[in-house]
């Protein structure tokens, strides 16, 4: 199968090549653009996202509400995994958020409401959840 040659000049319906610089990529996207990035590669303090359509105040209360439990409640420390975890899809972007039971060391067992994103290599606490999980340093 032979190749053809990329197009030295825009075709007749496009704006002239003076204006407008147009390249192509013979290389399909999957073997541009990395799908799976080892998250050892990366820097925790240098991912972030900007959420428009969640804030604090949902989470204490219409998510609270939607998950049955309130947004850093205190709660019995459990003694085996939980084998179901029942979460909820949120907003206009379906945000998914799951309850989930978080003590470190001696601290009380709290209910934390995480944002679930599989396109994050990393899980954070927020200041607040820091500040309640007591001998929990975070590093912000």
């Amino acid at each position: 199968m032979s190749s053809s040659p990329l197009p030295s000049s825009p075709p007749p319906s496009s704006p002239s090549s003076s204006s407008r610089n147009i390249h192509f990529s013979p290389a399909p996207l999957c073997d541009i653009l990395p799908l799976d990035v080892d998250p050892g590669a990366m820097s925790p303090n240098k991912y972030d996202i900007l959420l428009t359509d969640v804030n604090e105040e949902d989470l204490k209360t219409e998510i609270s509400t939607f998950l049955g439990s309130k947004y850093l409640s205190e709660t019995s420390p459990l003694s085996s995994p939980q084998p179901t975890i029942h979460g909820i899809l949120y907003g206009i972007y379906n945000r998914s958020f799951l309850p989930l039971v978080v003590a470190v060391r001696k601290s009380p067992s709290v209910v934390v409401h995480f944002l679930f994103d599989s396109g994050s290599p990393f899980t954070y606490l927020s200041e607040e959840v820091c500040g309640v999980l007591e001998h929990f340093i975070c590093d912000h």
